[in-house]
């Protein structure tokens, strides 16, 4: 049989497959797809998980699920020598400069413990001794740029180089616009006059007032009760006398009751009154016959 009647056979027989095959991908094809990108990703992700080291599988489940800054800090603390650390410790870092930016305009004491405590963070990220991606240093290289400018005092020129840092070792990188606009407003007089005045106020949380502090319609205690913390308004008895004899206490005095009418009392008839005639039966006893 001839080469080219063979292909002519074969073209015919995969011919009769698709026409009979067509109705079922009709009516199943999208399932089909959606089973088969499926299995695509689960192999993905196996190959993935198979090929980390076995020390860092631990780390990556404890920083899927970690959600807090004491959660991501547990996590960096115990995988610290891991991938999986050393991104704990970039989420832990970004929140507390969030947390610091928030609390300088209300407490600027905590809201710059925050800020240095994430300075610090961001910098052992970027000192790590293990290989890390890209994207890992550029969000460390922008956070810590952002902590300096934060805690600055007027003096930008830290915030300044950190940026160029990021520009200069990242060209192409994702923050490149931010990161331009960042440089053009610190360079500007202006940018170091707001820092060293916003640096120049301290605001403090409010006094926490309590409900009896004198507001206008405060809670008033019953007596004898106190608040906690304060001494009970409790009145003492007298002390006693040089001569060593204790003073009698005062003596209260009893209200007088008033005088009442006298209820049997009957008023008098005035001059002008008739005289009052008795009734015949009261006048005359009765005699039994």
């Amino acid at each position: 049989m001839k080469s080219e009647h063979r292909h002519e056979l074969q073209r015919n027989d995969l011919g009769h497959i698709a026409l009979q095959t067509k109705p079922w991908f009709e009516k199943h094809g999208m399932q089909a797809l959606v089973g088969l990108v499926v299995a695509l990703v689960a192999i993905a992700v196996g190959v993935y998980w198979a090929n980390l080291p076995k020390a860092d599988a631990p780390g990556w489940g404890r920083l899927t699920s970690a959600q807090t800054v004491d959660e991501y800090g547990a996590v960096a603390d115990k995988y610290a020598d891991s991938l999986a650390g050393t991104w704990a410790r970039l989420r832990m870092a970004e929140l507390n400069l969030e947390d610091g930016i928030l609390a300088l305009f209300t407490d600027r004491e905590l809201g710059l413990k925050d800020i240095k405590k994430a300075q610090e963070d961001f910098e052992a990220v970027l000192k790590s001794s293990i290989a890390l991606p890209d994207s890992l240093k550029q969000r460390a290289l922008l956070g810590l740029a952002r902590a300096q400018e934060a805690a600055s005092d007027g003096d930008t020129s830290a915030a300044l180089a950190t940026y160029r840092k990021l520009q200069e070792d990242y060209p192409e990188s994702i923050y490149e616009t931010l990161v331009k606009q960042k440089i053009k407003e610190l360079e500007s007089g202006d940018a170091k006059a707001f820092y060293a005045w916003f640096h120049s106020q301290k605001p403090k949380p409010p006094d926490f007032r309590r409900p009896n502090d004198g507001a206008a319609g405060g809670i008033k205690l019953p007596p004898g009760l106190s608040l906690p913390g304060e001494t009970p308004d409790v009145s003492l008895p007298p002390r006693p006398t040089s001569g060593g004899a204790t003073p009698e206490p005062a003596k209260t005095e009893t209200p007088k009751e008033e005088s009442k009418p006298d209820e049997a009392a009957k008023p008098e008839p005035s001059k002008g009154d008739a005289p009052v005639e008795k009734k015949a039966d009261e006048e005359k006893p009765t005699t039994n016959p």
